[in-house]
């Protein structure tokens, strides 16, 4: 991937966007806090995700666009889920998924459901991953996609029996 070149490709239009300083750019400009908030994510630089996620969150909100604000909770979560701050990724998580429930959008609830499968399984509960993780599948194959059935499947197949001794004591 190039990311040097995306960064300088959304920096140079979110320049653009600042010159024109007019309303009807304010939801480009949260677009391309976004773009540069996933780039910095792919980097593992964290930080500078989240202000670059956080930036655009607070145009989203000022806007009313729930939908694009869901879809910056759900990369806000994941980065606090890459810092391994589970708390605060299932707080993100929750607030997405609200609001693509409450939207009626399936796929992207079903995105975050995946996502929170994912976190619970790197808290070490399994059943609730796999609750998690089933019920994305489930919509995955309702809306046909493809790409996200075979993921879902393999963190499932991923997912270790639980075992007589696990469930009695909470051991893994």
């Amino acid at each position: 991937r190039d990311l040097d070149g995306a960064e300088e490709a959304c920096r140079q239009i979110l320049a653009h966007l600042e010159r024109e300083d007019m309303p009807p750019q304010e939801d480009r400009k949260a677009s391309a806090f976004h773009d540069l908030g996933v780039i910095a994510q792919e980097r593992g630089d964290y930080d500078q995700a989240e202000q670059w996620y956080q930036r655009s969150l607070e145009i989203k909100e000022r806007l009313g666009n729930e939908p694009g604000a869901a879809g910056t909770y759900h990369h806000l979560g994941m980065v606090a889920q890459e810092r391994g701050d589970y708390d605060q990724a299932q707080q993100w998580y929750q607030r997405s998924l609200e609001i693509e429930e409450r939207l009626d959008n399936e796929p992207g609830a079903a995105q975050t459901m995946g996502q929170m499968g994912l976190l619970e399984r790197d808290r070490g509960d399994r059943n609730a991953a796999r609750k998690w993780l089933k019920r994305a599948l489930t919509i995955f194959e309702r809306h046909d996609m493809e790409r996200d059935v075979a993921m879902a499947r393999r963190y499932l197949e991923q997912l270790p029996a639980d075992g007589p001794h696990e469930e009695a004591d909470g051991e893994e």
